[in-house]
């Protein structure tokens, strides 16, 4: 049963790492930004973007090829990739 109590905050802790984590960053990041939090290269991101991993943000109205990504989706997708 204690190893089952360690997991549970084992799970908590990262969760609350995660959590001060993405506080700290913009509500929107840049491809970059995001890369560089989710410690992968921005090649590999845009796939996962592709692929539907991950969701952003784009203004195509203003002509704009800037890809944003919103810092709950990292926190969501840092919080998958913990648990996986």
């Amino acid at each position: 049963m204690s190893a089952k109590k360690t997991s549970t905050n084992f799970v908590s802790s990262n969760e609350a790492l995660i959590a001060d984590a993405v506080k700290s960053l913009p509500p929107l990041c840049t491809v970059k930004e995001a890369s560089t939090v989710l410690r992968i290269s921005e090649r590999h991101l845009r796939r996962m973007v592709d692929a539907g991993r991950l969701r952003t943000l784009k203004n195509v109205d203003a002509g704009s090829s800037r890809v944003l990504v919103p810092r709950t989706e990292l926190g969501r997708l840092l919080a998958e990739m913990v648990r996986s």
